[in-house]
């Protein structure tokens, strides 16, 4: 089940400052990455992880999150002043940009490795029915 994950932004005459507490909130996470110039309408992901979870939180302009795993679907969209999304284990996402300029930041439960992905849509309906 998806899950928001809060974290606290002020907003002033200066702009927007987000604060993401490391030690409490993202707890056990080990990479973190961002997705930037990516054009408007083309996804990325488009993949699930077997085991991996991952916090996304869009830090400048807009983004579509598509999911599904097992009956629950749907699709939210983050701005900067939104909470972020966890997405867990086994669940298909894309990240598509809605706006000019966005950027997508990503905490992931664990370091890269590619045995991790399921990138094949079938494959991915198979696993979650075994």
């Amino acid at each position: 089940m998806l899950t928001r994950i809060s974290h606290e932004t002020f907003s002033d005459g200066r702009g927007l400052l987000s604060v993401f507490n490391l030690s409490t909130e993202f707890a056990g996470f080990q990479r973190v990455f961002l997705t930037s110039n990516g054009k408007v309408g083309i996804a990325r992901g488009g993949h699930a992880h077997r085991e991996q979870k991952q916090i996304f939180f869009a830090i400048q302009g807009s983004f579509e999150i598509t999911f599904n795993s097992r009956g629950e679907s749907g699709t939210i969209v983050l701005d900067p002043k939104s909470d972020g999304i966890l997405m867990p284990s086994l669940y298909w996402s894309t990240q598509t940009p809605i706006s000019e300029n966005a950027v997508l930041l990503v905490f992931a439960s664990g370091l890269y490795d590619e045995r991790e992905y399921i990138r094949d849509l079938n494959e991915f309906n198979k696993v979650l029915n075994d």
